[in-house]
């Protein structure tokens, strides 16, 4: 018993020693101040350009919004075309990506029209055509 105490008082010493938990030699603990130095200023991230991303159009009138929001609005209506022919106003150049047209009973219903358009393009049709049609126009970054 007694070398097992042993051994087991000189593993813990060892141990405590190992984990830097040992005073200097003669038991007296000095204690000892740790400065950190640290610079006056930091690095700050330069922006850079933002990156351009591809818009994702929706490919399919199934797929168009949230489940939630289609499972309220959409759903009690029948998918009654693609809206190809439907004249509206686009600038030169803009294709239909996507056409749904929604319809219930005789007068209810939803058309939506996705196309796609040169930017520039966009923005001088919307600034020079739509507000004679009665639409408010803003440009910005949206």
């Amino acid at each position: 018993m007694r070398a097992r105490n042993a051994a087991a008082s000189a593993a813990l010493v060892l141990i405590l020693g190992l984990a830097g938990c040992g005073g200097p030699s003669g038991g007296a603990v000095t204690p000892t101040s740790t400065t950190t130095a640290s610079a006056g200023t930091s690095a700050s991230a330069t922006p850079s350009a933002s990156p351009t991303a591809t818009a994702s159009l929706p490919t399919d009138c199934a797929k168009v919004g949230s489940d939630a929001t289609r499972s309220s609005t959409l759903d009690q209506m029948s998918l009654q075309g693609d809206g190809k022919g439907f004249v509206r106003p686009a600038p030169t150049g803009a294709t239909l990506a996507l056409g749904c047209n929604w319809i219930e009973g005789d007068a209810t219903g939803v058309l939506l029209l996705i196309s796609t358009v040169d930017p520039d393009a966009a923005v001088s049709y919307a600034q020079s055509t739509l507000p004679a049609q009665g639409y408010t126009c803003t440009v910005g970054d949206v």
